[in-house]
This record gives C-alpha cells, structure tokens and sequence, in this order.
C-alpha cells in the first residue's frame, strides 16, 4: 500500500468533495481537455458509463467544480477548480494516482466502518418498554 501523506487541505478536499473515484475522473478528464465537454465525450474519456457520471455530477456540482456550459451544452470546470488545493489534488492524482487512490479507499473503507458501528451500536439499543409490555 501507498505511504502517500497528503496535507490537510488536500485530504479534506479528497474525503468530502472529490470522495469517489468517478468524480476524481471526471474533473481529471475535463481538466486534461481545457473545454466543455459533452456527457457522451465525458463518458469516453472517463471511460465511465452514463449512470456514474449522472450519480457523480450533482455532488460536483454543488461543490462548483463544474458547471453546465450553456453555449456548448456540455460540462465544464466551474470556479472552484480554480482553488490551488483542487489543482494541487489533481497534480498529484497524475504524478501518482495509485497512492491518491489508496488514500481515497482507506478513507471510504473508515466511513464504511463507522457507518457498520453505528448500525450495530442502533441495532442493540434498548428501546424503552411501553406500559403494559411485561
């Protein structure tokens, strides 16, 4: 495994917004064609299939990495890729995608994990008896 350790604002942006390998690719793909690019462009470069790519979008999205360009009709990068955190993730993820990887999947297997804990801990709280249950 990959002994990558990413700064804290880079880590951050990689467990919240950038949270999945999809969206990782897509603003990757977008970054490396400098323009908008339609859904079936996005889905060859990404080498993704539509449903990813519509799962992913909203988050992107939201977070202004991209943006709907309306003169092409397409997507294209929005405001926020001009953070230097996301443009300094997005070196990185070319230089050495392995290790961004392997951090992206250690976190999402500790959100599994916590989310399995609390589902157990629910699981087994003891739920407060009604009147008249024995």
């Amino acid at each position: 495994m990959s002994g990558l350790e990413l700064e804290d604002g880079l880590r951050a942006l990689l467990e919240t917004t950038l949270d999945s390998f999809e969206k990782l690719e897509i603003v990757r793909t977008l970054l490396a064609s400098g323009r908008a690019m339609s859904q079936s462009q996005l889905e060859d470069g990404c080498g993704l299939s539509s449903e990813l790519i519509e799962d992913a979008l909203p988050g992107l999205l939201r977070a202004r990495l991209v943006e709907r360009d309306v003169v092409d009709r397409g997507i294209r990068l929005g405001i926020a890729s001009q953070d230097p955190r996301f443009v300094a993730l997005m070196q990185l993820y070319n230089e050495d995608r392995a290790g961004v990887l392997a951090v992206l999947s250690s976190a999402v297997m500790q959100r599994l994990r916590s989310m399995a804990a609390r589902a157990f801990a629910d699981a087994f709280v003891i739920r407060k008896k009604r009147d008249g249950d024995g």
